[in-house]
């Protein structure tokens, strides 16, 4: 059996996040920004910064915006200097 990676699971949570269903997107970018994912990590960020599918966690947010921004992700170096 073959385990899903980062980027894999990372395009499974953009499908949720495109049909707006942030609930199931949730768990799915957790995973995968846990395997290293930078765009599920600033996603991840973006919906604990909001509230969307979690409870809002703003210490929690900025620690996956870094882990982000630290793999040179564009969008979360962003937010981060802003």
């Amino acid at each position: 059996v073959k385990l899903p990676n980062g980027e894999e699971l990372n395009e499974k949570a953009k499908t949720f996040i495109q049909q707006r269903d942030f609930t199931s997107a949730v768990p799915v970018l957790k995973q995968a920004a846990n395997l290293g994912s930078a765009e599920s990590q600033y996603n991840l960020a973006i919906c604990l910064f909001e509230g969307l599918g979690i409870t809002k966690d703003e210490k929690q947010a900025n620690e996956w915006l870094l882990k982000s921004a630290q793999q040179n992700y564009a969008n979360a170096q962003f937010k981060l200097a802003y």
